[in-house]
C-alpha cells in the first residue's frame, strides 16, 4: 500500500492499495512467462515447484513414454487425503498434460511407485502479485 503524505505536516493524505490476489486487473494483463525446463522423477518421489509470484495459468506436460502414471496436485502427497481422496491430476502417457487457469504459488508433481522414472516440464504465466498474498490451498477437493 502506498501512502501520500502532506509535505508540510508529514501527515497522511490518502493511501492507495497495492496489487492483491483479488484484483481483477492483475489477471487481465499478459502474464510473465516462467518455465522449469524438464525434470525426471523416480518412482515414489515428489517434486515441489514454487513460483516466485502468484500464477495466472499453469501448464504441466508429461515428456516420457515409460510405464506408470505421473501426478500433479496442489498439496504434498503426505497432506491430508491427497492420494486417498484422489485430489490429483493423472498423466498416464507421453504427451498427456493439463492447462490450468489457477492462482497458486506451489505445484507438486509425484511419481507413484511402480514403473520407471518419468519426465515432465512446467510452464506458467505469473501475475505481478507476490506470493505473500496467497494463503495455503487446503480443504474440500484439495486435502479433504
Amino acid at each position: 500500500m502506498a501512502t501520500v503524505t502532506d509535505p508540510k505536516t508529514g501527515s497522511p493524505i490518502y493511501s492507495t492499495p497495492g496489487v492483491g490476489r483479488n484484483q481483477v486487473g492483475a489477471y487481465q494483463v499478459s502474464g510473465t512467462p516462467w518455465i522449469t525446463g524438464s525434470a525426471t522423477l523416480s518412482p515414489g518421489m515428489e517434486d515441489t515447484i514454487t513460483f516466485p509470484n502468484i500464477t495466472q495459468t499453469v501448464v504441466i506436460k508429461r515428456m516420457d513414454s515409460s510405464a506408470g502414471t505421473l501426478r500433479a496436485h496442489f498439496n504434498a502427497t503426505g497432506s491430508g487425503d491427497v492420494v486417498a481422496g484422489k485430489h490429483y491430476l493423472d498423466m498416464p502417457t507421453l504427451g498427456d498434460g493439463w492447462e490450468l487457469d489457477v492462482k497458486c504459488t506451489q505445484l507438486y508433481v509425484s511419481c507413484p511407485t511402480g514403473g520407471t522414472a518419468r519426465e515432465y516440464f512446467v510452464i506458467a504465466t505469473l501475475t505481478t502479485i507476490d506470493d505473500s498474498g496467497m494463503g495455503a490451498l487446503t480443504g474440500s477437493g484439495l486435502t479433504d
